[in-house]
């Protein structure tokens, strides 16, 4: 822009002389020409007249825990889940004698503290100074009653919701499937797990021994010393089941909220 308007005013001093234009003209001319030498009005970027963008979203802090040892593989692998995402903040904690350096299979650091299932939450809190937004319970296997559920519950008492994850399989439960299946409850269902008031949630996942996970299914909870069928993850069944054991049986993971 600032190029052609400079050469248009050229060509207009030249032909105003040529007609014999008086010298105020020639003058108002040439101060014509020359304002082309100015420098062009400032643009202001769209992006500078629009409103500050939102502070981003604060972090998920979750205290990961499990009825077992740190050792544990299913403890392991929701950690190493949870820790892929830079938006949540983790802590892992297990009850047991208390040592220095403590870690996962994977090397993840976890506080041993030297307290019951039922007090380990609050006792959690206190040794690690965080205020968790969630806590995860787990990977525990279906196989394994006991510990899981009452530190959920405790930590739901206390007014922090939790989500314990339990994977179907015994020895050979797929701890891969759970700990993704955990990623995506995370971010398609945590608007319900941090809905008030504090409640416990579980996710429960077949290890398909053939076929692959045939989705995930919001179902009426059972007892969790209810008898689960083997997944049969290539049932040509195409009828939607109601409850945990009939979802896992179907091949899909179960996310219930407990009474």
């Amino acid at each position: 822009m600032r190029f052609r308007l400079g050469g248009c005013a050229v060509a207009l001093v030249l032909v105003l002389s040529a007609c014999g234009v008086d010298s105020a003209s020639d003058r108002a001319a040439h101060d014509l020409a020359g304002s082309a030498d100015l420098p062009p009005a400032e643009l202001v970027s769209a992006r500078d007249t629009l409103p500050p963008a939102p502070p981003s979203a604060t972090a998920l802090t979750v205290l990961l825990t499990h009825a077992g040892d740190a050792a544990d593989p299913g403890l392991d692998a929701a950690a190493a889940a949870l820790a892929q995402r830079p938006d949540i903040r983790v802590a892992v904690v297990a009850a047991g004698t208390p040592s220095d350096g403590a870690v996962t299979m994977s090397g993840f650091p976890v506080a041993v503290l030297d307290t019951s299932d039922g007090d380990l939450v609050a006792a959690a809190v206190v040794a690690t100074g965080i205020a968790p937004d969630l806590v995860v319970v787990g990977i525990d296997r279906t196989s394994e009653l006991g510990g899981a559920e009452p530190i959920a519950a405790a930590a739901a008492a206390a007014g922090v919701p939790a989500l314990v994850v339990r994977v179907e399989g015994g020895a050979q439960a797929d701890h891969a499937a759970a700990a993704m299946q955990l990623l995506e409850v995370l971010d398609l269902e945590l608007d319900a797990l941090l809905d008030e008031p504090a409640a416990v949630h579980r996710l429960t996942v077949p290890s398909c021994r053939s076929g692959s996970l045939r989705g995930r299914l919001v179902v009426r909870a059972a007892s969790e010393s209810a008898p689960l069928p083997a997944s049969e993850c290539t049932s040509a069944d195409r009828s939607v089941p109601v409850d945990e054991p009939a979802a896992v049986g179907a091949g899909y993971a179960a996310l219930s909220r407990l009474p």
